[in-house]
């Protein structure tokens, strides 16, 4: 009996053992059951985390990038345009966005005035330098910053010349290897954010070498200057008829402010708020002329000079168009120098309505500094009149236009023409 009551006492026991394992078990097994849901439910916030953090930084990176831009915007950065005072010539720098222009350089008493200048201005290279055309006063100082700067273009017109400066010109080119780019109307090139367009000479076989200057449209900031060198009212007529938009904010003002350029219908079509005139002080053609003057008031440009003022700068803004100097409108010609002012067709004050074009033709054939004297066939070696019929027959690339005498132009292997030449 003892002994059943042991066996008895076992198996209760064993009974217990069993119920405290599966007891256990059980609470093992929930407390498993809720560690999977409690780390599930830490996978699923540590994954929303994640994807807000993610989502922050993509939000954080597009103002970051919208910061940028807005900075960009409101840096657009300014093109200054520098109208320099080199005395009775023309030279005008363009910078843009770090890159620069130079259009004509000066005469040969202020070539290195225009490279000092330059170097003032830490400039190392030029994108563009544009010789409008041949004449001294234009062309002397590009010599001198074409020997001095990097210059990866040179812009120049489809003529030759026989001066010295013009072969110093094209030796420099040869010897650099500089780009040389020959104008065509239309055709646009970059300079920074901004882009200039071409829209002169539209022909050849002019007769007055000025109309072969080269002229530009530059725009930036949805503001634009225009710059045609010594063009007259010939070529401003064709600019005029080529169907390119030339209106522009500013006008730096043909040949000096010469009465032989600056037509009427080419000023209504540029529209100018300003013009800027690059003259000498007391030059002997009188320059600016009054007739011109007497037109840009009319048109209600702000008239800005050189003569006067000195050097003029403007820089095109997003918002508005900034000018170093105030603008000086008076009706105060150039003086004239050489000649009285009676004989001055420049600073004649106009009372009958006489032609404008005739004015022009005499202004030119008294303006000796831009004379041409011959036109000497390279082909047939022949020396011309600048008024022979045989000269409209002579193709562009074989006229050279001569501002020497005879006995040089002979010196040089060439022969009078025997129509306009053989009583000489």
């Amino acid at each position: 009996m003892q002994e059943d009551l042991s066996m008895n006492i076992k198996k209760k026991v064993m009974k217990l053992l069993i119920c405290i394992v599966l007891t256990l078990m059980l609470a093992v097994g929930c407390e498993n059951i809720e560690n999977t849901n409690f780390n599930n439910e830490n996978q699923n916030v540590s994954y929303n985390i994640e994807t807000d953090l993610n989502s922050s930084k993509s939000e954080n990176r597009s103002e970051e990038s919208t910061e940028e831009y807005d900075n960009i915007s409101l840096n657009d950065g300014e093109c200054n345009i520098y109208v320099l005072d080199v005395g009775q010539g023309s030279s005008t720098l363009v910078e843009a966005d770090g890159e620069y222009m130079l259009i004509d350089g000066g005469d040969s008493d202020k070539s290195s005035y225009v490279v000092s200048y330059l170097k003032e201005k830490k400039i190392t290279n030029f994108k563009y330098v544009i010789a409008t055309h041949y004449d001294a006063d234009h062309l002397n100082g590009v010599v001198g910053v074409l020997n001095v700067f990097d210059v990866e273009n040179v812009i120049d017109p489809q003529y030759t010349a026989t001066t010295r400066v013009y072969n110093s010109f094209t030796n420099i080119i040869d010897t650099k290897k500089i780009n040389q780019i020959k104008p065509i109307v239309g055709e646009t090139y970059s300079l920074g954010r901004g882009e200039f367009t071409i829209i002169s000479p539209n022909s050849s076989g002019y007769s007055n070498v000025n109309d072969y200057s080269v002229g530009i449209r530059f725009k930036y900031n949805n503001k634009s200057f225009l710059v045609a060198g010594d063009a007259t009212s010939v070529s401003e007529e064709e600019i005029v008829n080529n169907g390119i938009d030339i209106n522009s904010d500013v006008y730096i003002v043909n040949h000096h402010g010469s009465s032989g350029s600056s037509s009427s219908e080419f000023l209504n079509k540029i529209n100018p708020k300003y013009a800027v005139i690059s003259a000498g002080k007391g030059n002997s053609y009188g320059h600016p002329a009054y007739k011109t003057l007497e037109k840009l008031n009319k048109i209600g440009a702000k008239i800005y000079r050189t003569d006067i003022e000195g050097e003029i700068e403007f820089s095109f803004s997003k918002k508005e168009i900034k000018f170093n100097k105030d603008s000086y409108n008076k009706l105060e010609p150039g003086e004239k120098l050489n000649n009285s002012d009676e004989n001055n067709p420049d600073n004649k004050i106009e009372t009958s309505n006489v032609n404008d074009n005739q004015n022009d033709i005499n202004m030119d054939s008294n303006d000796s500094e831009n004379s041409v004297n011959y036109i000497l066939n390279k082909n047939t070696k022949k020396i011309h009149k600048t008024d022979c019929n045989s000269v409209k027959n002579v193709s562009e690339n074989n006229k050279v236009y001569f501002d020497g005498t005879l006995d040089e132009a002979e010196a040089q292997g060439y022969s009078k023409c025997q129509n306009c030449l053989k009583n000489e």
